[in-house]
């Protein structure tokens, strides 16, 4: 195995280590590989930079400067798109088909975290029982249109473990779809879950409330569904839901007495944004 082997061996196997990577910084400058080094460099310092830091827009012209320098697209034709952090490839978007055929590979060729999964058709139960899934951190299946049954077999696939970011948009989901998910243990990393875009009514809305397995959520997001009163009071008097910064419940049914009960709730003070647009609400008094 080259160095060049060994290097991106490491980082694929350590995705999480940022030392590694600019070891790997150093041993490009050394080998005469200086513009993908300050590229790695320079992205990792992207990453630790707040949003509004004024350096910000000069290093993303040089950003892209670089990566015309040096890049050449080793994936062909089996994903879509992909997106460079911290100086790799870390997110891709691939159809389910090549994922399944695929995946083995993608994860020696980076350290990919974070997959948008595409044209799912009936290939849910295969992915759900996929080990490849247990490298991901981030998984989107947005509208994939896998119901109630696509939701059960998630919840109950022993590679979710290490997701924190799990996004299921528009996909037929009911309560009882909501219901498997909330009760699932093995979704217990999530801090964020949408759920946007589905067929949610009360009952699901109290099955997120009552559950468990997702007390680590920061985010949520619940918006299109059919969630009325029932389910907002349910939702703002759940203690499993203290750790939220971000509840989207826009576009439900929740009137007046479910608006203030979350605008009073205890349990919801940590929130930064709560998002109650398009329901029937005039005015709620906090």
């Amino acid at each position: 195995m080259t160095h060049d082997a060994a290097f991106l061996d490491a980082i694929c196997t350590h995705p999480e280590d940022c030392a590694i990577r600019l070891i790997y910084a150093d041993w490009l400058e050394e080998n005469g590989k200086s513009e993908q080094a300050e590229f790695i460099r320079l992205q990792m310092e992207l990453a630790q930079m707040g949003d509004d830091d004024p350096r910000r827009p000069k290093l993303r012209v040089r950003e892209r400067e670089l990566l015309k320098l040096f890049w050449s697209n080793p994936f062909h034709d089996s994903v879509m798109a992909y997106e460079f952090q911290r100086g790799f490839v870390e997110c891709v978007t691939m159809t389910a088909a090549k994922f399944l055929a695929h995946g083995d590979v993608l994860f020696q060729m980076a350290p990919v975290r974070h997959v948008i999964i595409m044209r799912i058709g009936d290939l849910l139960p295969r992915l759900a029982s996929s080990p490849l899934l247990a490298n991901l951190t981030s998984l989107n299946l947005s509208s994939g249109g896998f119901g109630n049954v696509g939701a059960q077999a998630l919840a109950t696939s022993p590679f979710m473990v290490n997701l924190t970011s799990l996004n299921l948009r528009e996909n037929l989901i009911e309560d009882e779809g909501v219901k498997a998910l909330a009760s699932s243990l093995l979704l217990a990393n999530l801090t964020s879950l949408d759920l946007s875009v589905n067929l949610i009514g009360a009952v699901g809305a109290q099955a997120l409330a009552c559950s468990l397995g997702l007390v680590k959520l920061r985010s949520l997001d619940l918006s299109y569904n059919g969630i009325s009163d029932v389910g907002a009071q349910a939702l703002a008097s759940s203690p499993h839901l203290a750790n939220l910064t971000l509840l989207n419940l826009s576009s439900n049914a929740i009137g007046q007495e479910g608006a203030q009960a979350l605008a009073s709730s205890p349990y919801l003070a940590k929130l930064t944004s709560l998002n109650l647009q398009n329901n029937r609400v005039d005015h709620v008094a906090v």
